[in-house]
């Protein structure tokens, strides 16, 4: 496969305030034959890249202190790329990515190579268990802690959405679900699994680019990373998946997790745009919809009436949803007639002024325009591309925010917002909550519950 390098539109930024160190980070897309269980997997096997080192190590304890002398440490994550469809099936890449001094750039490279390619799988079996159990343990705690981004990605995820459902498998409740499951598993197959997963990323892996911050690397370095690619290559196995490749989705609108916990979390999404991406334009006017449902409605009915910790509304235009939230909720019920009440509210008493909207503003750019630290130039549009990631699209949306009126709040709530909230089908609900004290009314807002 030809690689793509960077020379800023190549990928390649020469910075003064790099101060002598090279950041690296490649992008290596992943052909997507996956079924839900392998993708449930991938967050381990990240780990056991970052962790375990190579066969020909005397230790992980060996390997670990090799990378703290020659960088600032090894990434490795599962990306999803930008989507011109929400219903379209999510392109995956797994990034990895490196810093250290200019002169151990080679040596960046090979520590790299060596936890992809050689990753010490089969000879480190009680390592991988301690793995699986502490990230197990991990992701329970984090339910309690962080419930309503679990809720969110929960009922994003019943929508026919491969992005929504993908992210809900690596980061959400069937993440946590699968681990705690996973510990009871015999260690040797799934360790034969994880093996297999490895080596299929390693086959089909294509689209190879890399993206590097320097002040002074030595223009040989781009061979070194051409050849990084070339050896991290494997022969594609005629052997049969161990696992048919499937892909299912949640056919339950409305679904309700009971846990060990003393509060609830709730979350409700919309999808406002199925057959296209939001244009700049929409995608700030939503935004600016969400701060302002926020502000004026969700926080005095689910905050201070409710007693709930918090209320939030936010827009993704990667996901494309609109997500309602309450976290450490007594009365999720309430909150979601809340949620549905929001648009219009939003267009009657509650119905925001100029300095509402000044307000709402300010709150979007500060959330676009925090502080970017040098390893993160450049970082958006070489994860997805120049329609979402450049800095042209960027000023767009800044734009876009600064020219948002009240009659473009208006508009935008009456004609993307309330006809969804309205229409029972298009409504996707998770309520994480407390087992056995959740009352379950079937029929209040044609809302269906299914437990899990």
């Amino acid at each position: 496969q030809p690689i793509r390098r960077i020379q800023l539109q190549s990928n390649q930024l020469n910075i003064s305030e790099a101060n002598g160190l090279i950041y690296f980070k490649a992008a290596m897309k992943i052909e997507n034959h996956f079924c839900d269980r392998q993708i449930l997997l991938l967050p381990i096997l990240l780990q056991c890249f970052s962790e375990l080192g190579g066969s020909k190590r005397n230790s992980a304890a060996d390997f670990d202190s090799t990378v703290k002398r020659f960088t600032g440490g090894l990434s490795f994550a599962i990306h999803q790329g930008h989507l011109k469809r929400p219903s379209l099936s999510a392109d995956m890449s797994l990034l990895v990515s490196s810093y250290g001094l200019t002169v151990n750039g080679e040596k960046i490279l090979e520590l790299l190579k060596e936890a992809l390619k050689d990753c010490n799988l089969l000879g480190d079996q009680e390592r991988i268990k301690m793995l699986i159990s502490s990230s197990a343990a991990a992701m329970s705690s984090s339910i309690a802690s962080s419930g309503n981004k679990f809720a969110a990605l929960t009922a994003g995820s019943a929508f026919k959405s491969s992005r929504a459902k993908i992210s809900a498998l690596l980061n959400g409740y069937s993440q946590a679900k699968f681990l705690n499951s996973l510990v009871e598993e015999p260690i040797e197959s799934v360790v034969a699994e994880l093996i297999e997963l490895r080596d299929q990323i390693l086959a089909n892996s294509s689209d190879f680019k890399a993206a590097l911050i320097h002040s002074e690397a030595d223009e040989s370095f781009s061979n070194e990373i051409e050849n990084f690619f070339t050896d991290l290559k494997v022969k594609k196995s005629s052997k049969k998946l161990s696992v048919s490749p499937s892909f299912s989705h949640s056919e339950s609108k409305s679904i309700f997790i009971p846990g060990p916990f003393s509060s609830n979390f709730t979350a409700m999404c919309l999808m406002p745009f199925r057959q296209s991406s939001p244009s700049a334009s929409q995608s700030a006017f939503l935004a600016i919809c969400a701060k302002l449902l926020r502000s004026k409605h969700l926080h005095r009915e689910i905050r201070e009436k409710g007693g709930a910790y918090g209320s939030a509304a936010s827009f993704s235009p990667l996901s494309g949803l609109f997500t309602f939230s309450s976290y450490r909720d007594p009365s999720p019920l309430n909150s979601l007639k809340v949620f549905k009440s929001a648009g219009k509210a939003l267009l009657s008493r509650d119905a925001p002024n100029e300095e509402d909207l000044l307000g709402a503003k300010l709150s979007a750019f500060s959330d676009l325009d925090s502080p970017v630290d040098v390893s993160s130039r450049g970082l958006q549009e070489f994860l997805y591309g120049p329609e979402l990631g450049s800095d042209t699209r960027r000023q767009e949306y800044r734009e876009a925010l600064r020219a948002c009126t009240l009659k473009n709040v208006k508009e935008t709530i009456e004609t993307v917002l309330q006809p969804l909230i309205e229409d029972v089908e298009s409504l996707r609900v998770c309520v994480i909550g407390e087992a056995g004290k959740l009352e379950l009314i079937e029929n209040d807002e044609e809302i269906q519950w299914q437990i899990q």
